[in-house]
């Protein structure tokens, strides 16, 4: 379970854009401006460098969306819990459906990064 969240990021992590398109990274950067903020501080902090958004939008998008999918995932017990943490678990629609609603728990706005 620890590796989900880059499971689940893969796809566009390889491709390094989850958009195909500029300008639809554009549009997600303006809706996601206060996140978008959040991660750029959160990235220098902990990476000592940023990814410019300007620059290169959909790296800079690509990069926030996996690092928010790993901090919301680190929230759900059944991810975190002890016995599921170091294990290799087959996604049965039960775990995907008991997941999901714990994403769904994760408090709308809480600081991710």
């Amino acid at each position: 379970m620890c590796d989900l969240s880059i499971e689940l990021t893969e796809g566009m992590c390889a491709d390094g854009t989850f958009t195909y398109s500029t300008a639809k990274a554009e549009q997600y950067l303006i809706e996601w401006i206060g996140e978008a903020g959040e991660y750029f501080d959160y990235e220098k902090a902990n990476f000592g460098q940023n990814t410019n958004p300007f620059s290169n939008v959909e790296l800079f998008l690509v990069r926030m969306v996996s690092e928010g999918v790993r901090a919301i995932l680190s929230q759900c017990p059944t991810v975190t819990s002890d016995e599921n943490w170091n294990s290799e678990m087959e996604l049965t629609a039960e775990l995907i459906q008991k997941i999901k609603d714990e994403v769904e728990e994760v408090e709308e706005g809480e600081d991710l990064f």
